[in-house]
């Protein structure tokens, strides 16, 4: 502190903290909380103790107490076979948003989503997990550490391995088991994908971003599921597949969301819409086709309209087109 405060008396900057790769940022972390000390941690990344303690802090992760950051016991074969919904959205989830670096298994979590973890920790029967899940310092994010060598090697079965973003495959479940293969999908939108609607037109959107044969994978699932004709487009070193409209995207999130018992309560919340929209407008035959044209010609355009019945702009594009082909 006194060396401190003499640096700022003399106007003396702090030198730069030494930039280190998000992995090895996880590293340092599992370093330091499996036993390192602070010198020792900050000495195997070339920081001295106060960079190593700065890195520490902008996790959200404190000087170790005599107590802290002890090792919980938990299920460590939780991955060994994918037989469950839980174990099947995790994998998806960590297929996305996760990261291993040597016995560290890290998930990162949007700063609204933090139950999703300590849901995962309640899977794994981890005792302690307000002491597994860190708030960052820098960004709007929860993360989730846990460390076991035979979870990691169960994970690298599936392909989840270190630096995994472009070398990673989608898992296939087993024959007979679509629920297994919805839950892994639902993971994966929960970590890559969104779950949308359009403030203008109100039409649903479900996308998904990773690399090309997990795009792929995902675009298989959802033609089979909603019969979409989607291609997976390609934006830099990503593809993305987006799935949009009242009905396909309504049976692709029944498909993925009704009955789940895992996932991101912000994204299900608007697949629960879709899902509800869908079935309330195929109950709405007092909405004319004659309405809708009669709304046309006062002046209200299409989405003005689509807003009126609570209806989408797809349904209301619909009915207008198929009326001006029967016209013509």
């Amino acid at each position: 502190m006194a060396v401190t405060i003499e640096l700022k008396r003399r106007g003396i900057k702090k030198r730069p903290l030494k930039a280190l790769t998000e992995s090895e940022e996880i590293a340092l972390i599992d370093h330091y909380l499996s036993g390192g000390t602070l010198k020792g941690t900050g000495k195997e990344f070339g920081l001295s103790d106060m960079g190593c303690k700065r890195y520490l802090e902008r996790n959200g992760i404190a000087r170790r107490g005599n107590d802290a950051y002890k090792r919980y016991p938990f299920n460590e074969s939780f991955f060994e076979t994918i037989d469950t919904e839980a174990k099947a959205y995790f994998l998806g989830l960590i297929t996305g948003d996760g990261n291993i670096s040597g016995s560290a298994i890290s998930i990162f979590i949007f700063e609204d989503d933090k139950s999703v973890g300590e849901k995962f920790l309640e899977c794994i029967g981890c005792e302690g997990g307000d002491d597994r899940i860190f708030r960052s310092k820098t960004s709007r994010m929860w993360t989730v550490i846990v460390w076991s060598k035979r979870m990691g090697a169960d994970l690298a079965k599936y392909g989840v391995v270190p630096n995994k973003t472009f070398t990673v495959t989608p898992w296939t479940a087993p024959r007979g088991r679509d629920d297994l293969q919805a839950a892994y999908w639902r993971g994966c939108i929960d970590s890559d994908g969104c779950v949308t609607r359009h403030k203008a037109t109100g039409a649903y959107h479900i996308g998904f971003c990773g690399n090309q044969e997990m795009a792929e994978g995902f675009r298989a699932f959802a033609q089979e599921v909603c019969g979409t004709r989607t291609k997976a487009r390609r934006h830099d070193n990503s593809y993305t597949v987006t799935i949009m409209g009242k009905s396909v995207a309504a049976r692709l999130a029944t498909a993925l969301y009704e009955n789940a018992t895992v996932f991101v309560e912000r994204k299900k919340k608007v697949a629960d819409e879709s899902i509800h929209t869908m079935a309330y407008h195929a109950k709405r035959p007092d909405v004319t086709t004659e309405m809708i044209l009669a709304d046309l010609q006062s002046g209200l355009n299409q989405p003005a309209i689509a807003k009126k019945y609570g209806m989408t702009f797809g349904a209301i594009n619909h009915r207008v087109r198929a009326a001006k082909k029967r016209g013509g």
